[in-house]
């Protein structure tokens, strides 16, 4: 697939709903491994990066890429200019890791989630 050809730029209301199927693994139990799911505030512990395109369907789907989310690590590295988290500037291909790294597909078109992949279990 050639991404580039196929993108989109979700608007408000896309993001807002984008966001609310992002929590709904944790409420399906999904995201067992994250020590406690049910009681954390995603948004607070992860950043997150969207890849909004359209798939064969002609749907617009997000592959959403999340990382774990440290303050305290993430403010020292800032500060030396050496911020680590390079999302914002490419797709980020996750490979490995566990519970700070996981990967999700959102249809927006179908209002659901699938295909979490965790770490390095794809």
């Amino acid at each position: 697939m050639k991404l580039a050809q196929n993108r989109w730029t979700p608007g408000k209301n896309e993001i807002t709903l984008l966001r609310e199927i992002l929590i709904q693994p944790s409420k399906d139990g999904k995201l067992d491994f994250i020590d406690k799911p049910h009681k954390i505030n995603l948004f607070e512990q992860y950043f997150f990066q969207y890849i909004p395109y359209i798939n064969n369907k002609n749907e617009k789907v997000v592959l959403v890429n999340s990382f774990c989310y440290n303050r305290e690590s993430y403010e020292k590295e800032k500060e030396s200019g050496r911020a680590y988290i390079s999302y914002a500037h490419g797709i980020v291909r996750i490979t490995h890791a566990g519970r700070c790294l996981w990967q999700l597909l959102i249809n927006i078109e179908n209002k659901n989630y699938g295909s979490l992949n965790i770490g390095d279990t794809y």
